[in-house]
Protein backbone atom coordinates (compact mmCIF):
# COMPACT_ATOMS: atom_id res chain seq x y z
CA UNK A 1 0.00 0.00 0.00
CA UNK A 2 1.31 3.46 -0.83
CA UNK A 3 0.26 6.79 0.53
CA UNK A 4 0.30 10.03 -1.36
CA UNK A 5 1.93 13.01 0.32
CA UNK A 6 0.46 16.33 -0.60
CA UNK A 7 2.32 19.53 0.13
CA UNK A 8 0.55 22.79 -0.46
CA UNK A 9 2.64 25.96 -0.71
CA UNK A 10 0.74 29.18 -0.54
CA UNK A 11 2.47 32.45 -1.32
CA UNK A 12 0.52 35.61 -0.82
CA UNK A 13 0.80 38.19 -3.60
CA UNK A 14 1.39 40.96 -1.06
CA UNK A 15 4.25 39.04 0.56
CA UNK A 16 5.99 38.48 -2.78
CA UNK A 17 5.58 42.14 -3.65
CA UNK A 18 7.15 43.18 -0.36
CA UNK A 19 10.07 40.81 -0.75
CA UNK A 20 10.76 41.86 -4.35
CA UNK A 21 10.49 45.45 -3.26
CA UNK A 22 13.19 44.98 -0.62
CA UNK A 23 15.49 43.33 -3.16
CA UNK A 24 14.84 46.08 -5.68
CA UNK A 25 15.61 48.81 -3.15
CA UNK A 26 18.79 47.01 -2.13
CA UNK A 27 20.00 46.67 -5.72
CA UNK A 28 19.21 50.32 -6.44
CA UNK A 29 21.95 51.32 -3.98
CA UNK A 30 25.38 50.43 -5.40
CA UNK A 31 27.06 51.15 -2.07
CA UNK A 32 25.00 48.42 -0.38
CA UNK A 33 26.11 45.84 -2.94
CA UNK A 34 29.72 46.97 -2.69
CA UNK A 35 29.67 46.71 1.11
CA UNK A 36 28.20 43.22 0.77
CA UNK A 37 31.08 41.92 -1.36
CA UNK A 38 33.92 43.83 0.34
CA UNK A 39 34.62 41.42 3.29
CA UNK A 40 34.73 38.33 1.08
CA UNK A 41 37.25 39.91 -1.30
CA UNK A 42 39.51 40.79 1.63
CA UNK A 43 39.25 37.29 3.14
CA UNK A 44 39.99 35.69 -0.23
CA UNK A 45 43.11 37.83 -0.64
CA UNK A 46 44.43 37.01 2.84
CA UNK A 47 43.78 33.27 2.51
CA UNK A 48 45.51 33.23 -0.85
CA UNK A 49 48.62 35.00 0.43
CA UNK A 50 48.91 32.72 3.44
CA UNK A 51 48.54 29.70 1.15
CA UNK A 52 51.13 31.01 -1.30
CA UNK A 53 53.48 31.70 1.58
CA UNK A 54 53.25 28.05 2.60
CA UNK A 55 54.04 26.87 -0.94
CA UNK A 56 56.71 29.27 -2.21
CA UNK A 57 59.87 28.11 -0.52
CA UNK A 58 61.89 27.28 -3.64
CA UNK A 59 64.74 29.73 -2.98
CA UNK A 60 65.02 28.88 0.70
CA UNK A 61 64.99 25.15 -0.05
CA UNK A 62 67.62 25.51 -2.79
CA UNK A 63 69.93 27.44 -0.47
CA UNK A 64 69.15 25.38 2.60
CA UNK A 65 67.81 28.42 4.40
CA UNK A 66 64.75 29.21 6.48
CA UNK A 67 61.68 30.71 4.71
CA UNK A 68 61.24 34.39 5.55
CA UNK A 69 57.42 34.34 5.74
CA UNK A 70 57.14 37.57 3.71
CA UNK A 71 53.95 36.53 1.91
CA UNK A 72 52.22 35.60 5.16
CA UNK A 73 53.21 39.00 6.55
CA UNK A 74 51.86 40.64 3.40
CA UNK A 75 48.47 39.13 4.27
CA UNK A 76 48.40 41.24 7.44
CA UNK A 77 48.69 44.39 5.30
CA UNK A 78 45.54 43.78 3.25
CA UNK A 79 42.58 46.12 3.72
CA UNK A 80 39.29 46.59 1.86
CA UNK A 81 37.04 49.56 1.23
CA UNK A 82 33.64 50.17 -0.31
CA UNK A 83 31.56 53.16 -1.37
CA UNK A 84 28.98 54.00 -4.02
CA UNK A 85 31.62 53.77 -6.73
CA UNK A 86 33.26 50.43 -6.03
CA UNK A 87 34.49 47.73 -3.68
CA UNK A 88 38.27 47.45 -3.64
CA UNK A 89 41.11 45.66 -1.94
CA UNK A 90 44.29 47.49 -0.99
CA UNK A 91 47.65 45.75 -0.61
CA UNK A 92 50.16 47.44 1.68
CA UNK A 93 53.17 45.23 0.95
CA UNK A 94 55.46 46.37 -1.91
CA UNK A 95 56.21 42.69 -2.45
CA UNK A 96 52.89 42.38 -4.28
CA UNK A 97 53.69 44.97 -6.96
CA UNK A 98 54.83 42.03 -9.10
CA UNK A 99 51.27 40.77 -9.28
CA UNK A 100 50.42 43.74 -11.51
CA UNK A 101 53.53 44.45 -13.61
CA UNK A 102 57.20 43.76 -14.25
CA UNK A 103 59.32 45.59 -11.70
CA UNK A 104 62.88 46.85 -11.39
CA UNK A 105 64.31 47.05 -7.88
CA UNK A 106 67.11 49.52 -7.18
CA UNK A 107 69.02 50.40 -4.00
CA UNK A 108 67.58 52.99 -1.67
CA UNK A 109 68.93 56.50 -1.20
CA UNK A 110 72.63 56.58 -0.36
CA UNK A 111 73.19 52.94 -1.34
CA UNK A 112 75.00 51.56 -4.37
CA UNK A 113 74.05 47.89 -4.30
CA UNK A 114 71.24 45.49 -3.56
CA UNK A 115 72.34 42.49 -1.51
CA UNK A 116 71.08 39.10 -2.67
CA UNK A 117 71.71 36.10 -0.38
CA UNK A 118 73.31 33.13 -2.10
CA UNK A 119 73.76 30.83 0.92
CA UNK A 120 71.48 29.22 3.46
CA UNK A 121 73.13 31.13 6.30
CA UNK A 122 72.56 34.46 4.58
CA UNK A 123 68.98 33.81 3.47
CA UNK A 124 66.60 36.10 5.33
CA UNK A 125 69.43 38.11 6.97
CA UNK A 126 70.73 41.57 6.17
CA UNK A 127 74.48 41.75 5.72
CA UNK A 128 74.90 43.63 9.01
CA UNK A 129 72.96 40.93 10.86
CA UNK A 130 74.96 38.22 9.12
CA UNK A 131 78.25 39.85 10.16
CA UNK A 132 77.15 40.13 13.77
CA UNK A 133 76.38 36.43 13.76
CA UNK A 134 79.16 34.96 11.63
CA UNK A 135 81.93 37.53 11.19
CA UNK A 136 83.14 40.26 8.88
CA UNK A 137 82.52 39.81 5.15
CA UNK A 138 85.07 40.71 2.50
CA UNK A 139 83.93 42.36 -0.74
CA UNK A 140 85.36 40.86 -3.93
CA UNK A 141 85.24 42.53 -7.31
CA UNK A 142 85.71 46.00 -8.74
CA UNK A 143 84.37 48.71 -6.45
CA UNK A 144 81.55 50.52 -8.24
CA UNK A 145 81.27 47.79 -10.85
CA UNK A 146 78.05 46.14 -11.97
CA UNK A 147 78.33 43.40 -9.35
CA UNK A 148 80.41 42.29 -6.38
CA UNK A 149 80.51 39.31 -4.06
CA UNK A 150 80.55 39.36 -0.25
CA UNK A 151 82.47 36.37 1.06
CA UNK A 152 83.44 35.08 4.49
CA UNK A 153 87.01 33.89 4.99
CA UNK A 154 87.99 31.69 7.85
CA UNK A 155 90.98 33.00 9.81
CA UNK A 156 94.17 32.13 7.98
CA UNK A 157 92.37 30.79 4.92
CA UNK A 158 92.75 32.17 1.40
CA UNK A 159 89.53 30.49 0.26
CA UNK A 160 86.28 32.17 1.17
CA UNK A 161 82.61 31.26 0.95
CA UNK A 162 80.27 33.57 -0.97
CA UNK A 163 77.19 34.59 0.97
CA UNK A 164 75.85 37.65 -0.91
CA UNK A 165 75.82 38.91 -4.47
CA UNK A 166 75.81 42.71 -4.68
CA UNK A 167 74.10 44.12 -7.79
CA UNK A 168 72.95 47.58 -8.85
CA UNK A 169 69.44 46.50 -9.84
CA UNK A 170 67.20 43.47 -10.16
CA UNK A 171 64.50 42.91 -12.79
CA UNK A 172 61.53 40.70 -11.93
CA UNK A 173 58.80 39.54 -14.30
CA UNK A 174 55.13 39.97 -13.42
CA UNK A 175 53.77 37.11 -11.33
CA UNK A 176 49.97 37.33 -11.43
CA UNK A 177 49.67 34.17 -9.32
CA UNK A 178 50.81 36.10 -6.25
CA UNK A 179 47.13 37.09 -5.90
CA UNK A 180 43.79 35.44 -6.75
CA UNK A 181 42.74 35.67 -10.39
CA UNK A 182 40.16 38.15 -11.63
CA UNK A 183 37.74 35.24 -11.99
CA UNK A 184 38.36 34.20 -8.38
CA UNK A 185 37.36 37.68 -7.25
CA UNK A 186 34.29 37.69 -9.52
CA UNK A 187 33.17 34.28 -8.24
CA UNK A 188 33.58 35.40 -4.62
CA UNK A 189 31.68 38.63 -5.25
CA UNK A 190 28.88 36.74 -7.01
CA UNK A 191 28.57 34.29 -4.13
CA UNK A 192 28.45 37.03 -1.49
CA UNK A 193 26.02 39.21 -3.43
CA UNK A 194 23.70 36.25 -4.02
CA UNK A 195 23.74 35.49 -0.30
CA UNK A 196 22.92 39.13 0.47
CA UNK A 197 19.99 39.17 -1.98
CA UNK A 198 18.64 35.96 -0.43
CA UNK A 199 18.89 37.61 2.97
CA UNK A 200 16.68 40.45 1.71
CA UNK A 201 14.19 37.88 0.37
CA UNK A 202 13.99 36.03 3.67
CA UNK A 203 13.72 39.07 5.91
CA UNK A 204 10.22 39.56 7.24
Amino acid sequence: MSAALKVELKIEREDVTNRLGRISRFLEKPAAAHYAIRPGMERLSKRWLVGQGALRHATAMRLGGTPTGELARAATKVASYADAGSARVQFGSPLLARAFRDITIKPGAGKTYLTIPVSGEAYGLRMTSFERRYGKLRLLGKRGGAAMVAALFEKGSKIGTAHYLLVKEVHQKQDRDLLPSDQDYLDQASEDLTARVLQEWRNQ
